[in-house]
């Protein structure tokens, strides 16, 4: 785990904490969703700051590492602080299991 993951899961638990409206349970695993893709974000960051330095067969692998682990983690975190569930918003079919 990087340090600023820890120090950014240990802000998050605390501010929900603080909160009062989530179970420990929720706090510990909304922090967790929130943090454990921090390494994808990263990646994505410093692409996005230096798109014309970035050799192109590091992009592909930058955007599918980042849209297969982060989306789940959202979703997740998503479902835990708000209770609602992810919508396939462009009726794209992201929300079925099928192809």
């Amino acid at each position: 785990m990087r340090p600023e993951q820890k120090i950014i899961r240990e802000a998050i638990e605390n501010s929900l904490r603080k909160s009062g409206d989530y179970t420990t349970n929720q706090v510990n695993d909304i922090a967790f969703h929130m943090t454990d893709w921090l390494e994808n974000f990263i990646e994505l960051r410093n692409f996005f700051e230096n798109p014309a330095e970035m050799p192109a067969k590091n992009v592909e692998k930058i955007l599918l590492g980042f849209l297969v682990h982060v989306p789940d983690h959202l979703n997740a975190a998503t479902k835990l602080m708000t209770g609602q569930s992810v919508e396939d918003v462009f009726n794209l079919g992201v929300t079925n299991n099928k192809d």
